[in-house]
C-alpha cells in the first residue's frame, strides 16, 4: 500500500508516466517516471513506528493463553493504560503474569502497578453489562459487535495532554529514523546504476507514533535531509507522507491524460 499511495501522491503533484521496475539481482529503484520531460527514479519506503508495547505484549500473551486454555480464557476484559515509553524486562514479565492471572481474580476491576511506576487497569465485562450511554462503554460495545460478540482482550491507551504536542525529541526520532532509511536507499541512486541526468525521488510513508502530530514535522525533516545531500552536491528529492489522514499537502488536479 505504501507504494500505491506513493504513486497516487506523486501523480497529483506533476509526476507522470510511471513504470514499475521489476525485481532483479541488482539494486534498482521501485519506479521510473517523468516530470517536466525529465526522467525520474523513485524509491518508496515505509517508516514504521514501534507499536504500543503494552498492547503488543498483553495481546500476544492473551492469544497464547486462550489457545492453551480456551475455556479458562472465555471472557472479555478491558486493559487500560497511558504509558507510551519502553518497558523493562521486569515490567514485561509482570504484565504477562497479569494476563495469566485474569481468570483467577474474583474482582471485576483491578489497578496494578508494573515495574517503573507504570499503572494499568483491568476490567472484566460482557455485552449485558455495557451501558451504551457511557461514551467509553459505547466504544466497547461497538468493538464487541464487530467481533460478533466473541470474547477477548481489548487494550485502550489514553491520550494525554502532552500527546497533543510535537517536541524536539519527537522531531529528532523522526529525523534519525528517516535518515537511516535514506542511507539504506542511497546506493540505489548514487552507486552502480546511478543516472546523473535523472531526478532522484525518495518517498517515505510515515506511520506516526501518535494519532495527532504537528503537520510541519515531515516538512522540516524533509528539508534537513535534502540539505544534507545538497551540501555534498548530490540531488535527492524527499517526500514524507503521514498515515491517513494526510498532512496538509497542496495537491494539484490529477492529470487525466
Amino acid at each position: 500500500m505504501a507504494e500505491v499511495l506513493a504513486v497516487l501522491h506523486l501523480s497529483r503533484i506533476g509526476y507522470t508516466k510511471f513504470q514499475c521496475v521489476l525485481a532483479s539481482d541488482k539494486k534498482e529503484v521501485d519506479y521510473l517516471a517523468e516530470r517536466s520531460g525529465k526522467k525520474v527514479r523513485i524509491e518508496v519506503k515505509h517508516l514504521h513506528e514501534p507499536t504500543d508495547i503494552i498492547r503488543s505484549v498483553a495481546q500476544a500473551r492473551w492469544q497464547q493463553r486462550q489457545t492453551e486454555a480456551p475455556q479458562e480464557f472465555n471472557f472479555s476484559v478491558l486493559l487500560k493504560h497511558n504509558h507510551h515509553e519502553p518497558l523493562t524486562e521486569k515490567a514485561i514479565s509482570e504484565l504477562k503474569n497479569v494476563v495469566d492471572q485474569l481468570p483467577k481474580i474474583a474482582a471485576a476491576e483491578r489497578r496494578i502497578a508494573l515495574d517503573g511506576n507504570i499503572t494499568i487497569w483491568t476490567k472484566r465485562f460482557d455485552e449485558k453489562s455495557l451501558n451504551e450511554s457511557d461514551p467509553n462503554q459505547f466504544l466497547l460495545a461497538r468493538i464487541m459487535e464487530n467481533r460478533g460478540g466473541k470474547p477477548g482482550l481489548i487494550v485502550q491507551s489514553d491520550i494525554r495532554a502532552d500527546d497533543l504536542e510535537f517536541d524536539l525529541p519527537d522531531m529528532q526520532r523522526l529525523f534519525v529514523k528517516a535518515f537511516r532509511t535514506v542511507g539504506d536507499a542511497a546506493s540505489k541512486f548514487f552507486l552502480g546504476r546511478a543516472d546523473p541526468q535523472a531526478e532522484n525521488v525518495l518517498i517515505m510513508r510515515w506511520q506516526p507514533p501518535d494519532m495527532l502530530y504537528h503537520d510541519a514535522a515531515p516538512e522540516l525533516v524533509k528539508q534537513a535531509i535534502e540539505g544534507a545531500f545538497t551540501a555534498v552536491d548530490l540531488q535527492l528529492t524527499v517526500f514524507i507522507c503521514g498515515s491517513d489522514p494526510e498532512p496538509n499537502f497542496a495537491f494539484a488536479p490529477l492529470n487525466k491524460t
